[in-house]
This record gives structure tokens, sequence and C-alpha cells, in this order.
């Protein structure tokens, strides 16, 4: 709906691409959070090789999905194909990010996928019942601003009712700043 009443319907056609797109990003997070511990740990031997691998495996899928978009005859649907190569991409990439941190922290890829675990299943629980009022066919407008307030109500409240550590660590760096900026 925000695609829709911004952009109109001409974008329309924009939004399966923007959906691969937000794949994509999801990762960089736990993609980050693994690099910036490898680089916490001054190897940056490990980093660079790391750097390396993942570009090496991220331009021959791209140039075999662009290869295939192309001499393949898919025509202008290959940027679908693009995309979700590049969201298979992020996935590989936090997978071979992950690697060493078992060795330098004890951390293996199982551990990290158990510790987001919670938040993830309750993020797609959200985005999937959020995305569920776009069937009603109300007005962009309206579809929106339900979905916005549900979201927010839904993510919020089921996060403090299960007591998610995440909320409670936002919630005392929120009231941190607050107290900071009346102490101005």
């Amino acid at each position: 709906p925000l695609v829709l009443l911004w952009l109109t319907d001409k974008w329309a056609l924009s939004i399966p691409m923007l959906q691969f797109v937000c794949i994509s990003y999801a990762f960089i997070p736990i993609n980050n959070a693994n690099l910036q511990a490898i680089s916490a740990m001054g190897r940056s031997d490990i980093y660079i090789k790391l750097e390396i691998i993942k570009d090496s495996i991220g331009v021959a899928l791209l140039g075999s999905a662009f290869a295939v978009s192309v001499y393949g005859g898919l025509g202008e649907n290959g940027i679908f194909l693009v995309l979700a190569v590049q969201a298979i991409i992020s996935i590989i990439s936090v997978i071979v990010n992950a690697v060493p941190n078992k060795k330098l922290l004890d951390y293996s890829l199982k551990e990290q996928f158990c510790d987001i675990l919670p938040s993830l299943i309750l993020a797609v629980a959200m985005g999937s019942l959020t995305w569920a009022f776009t069937l009603l066919n109300l007005p962009n407008w309206l579809t929106l601003i339900i979905q916005v307030v549900f979201g927010v109500s839904f993510y919020f409240g089921v996060a403090k009712l299960f007591k998610f550590e995440c909320l409670t660590y936002l919630m005392s760096t929120v009231k941190e700043y607050l107290n900071k900026r009346k102490g101005k």
C-alpha cells in the first residue's frame, strides 16, 4: 500500500522487487555483527579472506543469473531472478561470516540462529498478519494506517509479553536518552 499510495499504480511492478531487496537487507545486521566480532579480535586477515570468498561467490552467482536472464529469454522478468539470487547470496554470506566465529568466539551459526529465532518468528508473524490486511481491499491510505498501528502494537505487545531481551534493552536505552535530554 505504501508504494501504491506514494508512487501510484505505475510503480506496482516494483513491489516484488522491493520485497526481494528487503529479504537481502534483512541479513545485514547478522553479517555486520559477525564481521565486527572478527574485526574486534584483530583478525583483519580473516575479514579480508571472507570478503574475497563472498565476492567470488556473489560474482559467480550474479553473473550466472544475469546470463540466464539475458540468454535464457527471461526478458523483463530476468530482474526477478537477479534479485532472488542476491537474496540467496545474503544468506550464503551469513554462513560464510559465521564460520570463523565458531573458532574465534566459540559462537556457532546454530547458536546465533537460536539467539535470533524468537525475534525472527515474531517479525515473520507480524509481517504476515499485517500483510493480511491488504486482502480486505480497503483504500491504500486506510490499509497503511491499520497495518502500521497493528504491526507496532502486535510486535511490541508480544515482545513485552514474552519479555524479549531486545525490547528490554531498547526501552532502557530510550529511557537513558530521555533522562539525559531532561538533564540538559
